[in-house]
């Protein structure tokens, strides 16, 4: 996704749009599946953390 692929930019120098995109896109929501995902995610992230 777009929304991926701009995360993993670490300066605009390494940034190439080789397609136009509306901005909009990154507004989105996420579907409900993958906030249930992400929630999961960062709950085995903080009970690592504590290790």
């Amino acid at each position: 996704s777009i929304y991926v692929m701009l995360s993993r930019v670490k300066s605009l120098e390494g940034l190439v749009v080789l397609k136009w995109f509306p901005s909009n896109i990154l507004e989105q929501l996420l579907q409900e599946e993958f906030c249930v995902e992400f929630l999961k995610l960062e709950a085995l992230d903080i009970a690592t953390h504590e290790w």
